[in-house]
This record gives C-alpha cells, structure tokens and sequence, in this order.
C-alpha cells in the first residue's frame, strides 16, 4: 500500500484519538484514562508479540528505543490532558498537532535528515497558524 494511505489513515486514527481524549475528559480524570489505557495497549502488545514472534524477540537497542518513545508518548499525552483541563478540544488539539515541526526540527538536527526550501516554508505556515489560533482564543476554558 502506498505511503499516503498510511499516512491518511494515520491522521484519521490520530484525529479520533484527539476528539475521543476530549469527550472522555468531560466525566473522567486523565490519570483514570492513562491507567486504564494500560490494560489494553497490554493486550495489542501481547498479540503482536505472540503473531509476530520473529520479530517481537528482545533486544536491548530496541527495548532502549521503545523506552524512550513510551515515556515521550506518555509526557505527551499527560501535557495533552492538562491542556484539555484549561482550553476546548478544538483548539488544543489543532495547536498541539503541530509536534511534526519539532520532529522534522530534532530530524534535521540529530537524524541528518533534509529539508527543502518549501518544507521550511509549510512548517512555517504551520507555526504560524497555531499562533493565530493561539491568540484569537485567548486563554479560555472548555
């Protein structure tokens, strides 16, 4: 499959995750819902590991590196809840998905990854929008 099929199933998924973190925050504490996102992120885990076990195996270099993704995800999502406190999904959550500008900053800095002339310039536009809506909401409450 083509990578844009991922890639639009990806903000589609991600988009869901967004609105569902937003409407779950109305009647549940985010401590409730990282605790009992537990058990079935366990669960996938223990499919893949059981489906997949040629490739599941341990590794220390990926057991590092999947350490290291899981605490930035989970300081993430942490950080996203706090702001759903304090401001509407709406905006919280357009504003907070503009992370891809710090991954292809951290890419091009540590990954010896490239940009070209008109990536920077779309990056741009993307932190650009975020300030826009940043400040026509002001700091309101959800």
């Amino acid at each position: 499959m083509p990578w844009q099929v991922w890639a639009l199933a990806t903000v589609i998924a991600w988009g869901a995750w967004g609105f569902l973190n937003g409407m779950a925050l109305r009647s549940h504490d985010w401590q409730q819902l990282i605790v009992w996102g537990i058990p079935t992120t366990s669960v996938i885990a223990l499919v893949l590991w059981f489906t997949n076990s040629e490739r599941t195996g341990f590794d220390a270099r990926a057991f590092g590196w999947a350490s290291l993704i899981q605490l930035a995800a989970i300081a993430g999502v942490v950080f996203f809840y706090q702001a759903l406190k304090s401001q509407n999904t709406a905006i919280v959550v357009p504003v907070s998905a503009t992370y891809p500008a710090v991954t292809a900053f951290l890419a091009v800095i540590f990954g010896n990854e490239h940009l070209r002339p008109v990536q920077v310039a779309g990056i741009l536009l993307v932190i650009a929008g975020t300030v826009a809506i940043s400040i026509s909401q002001g700091t309101g409450s959800a």
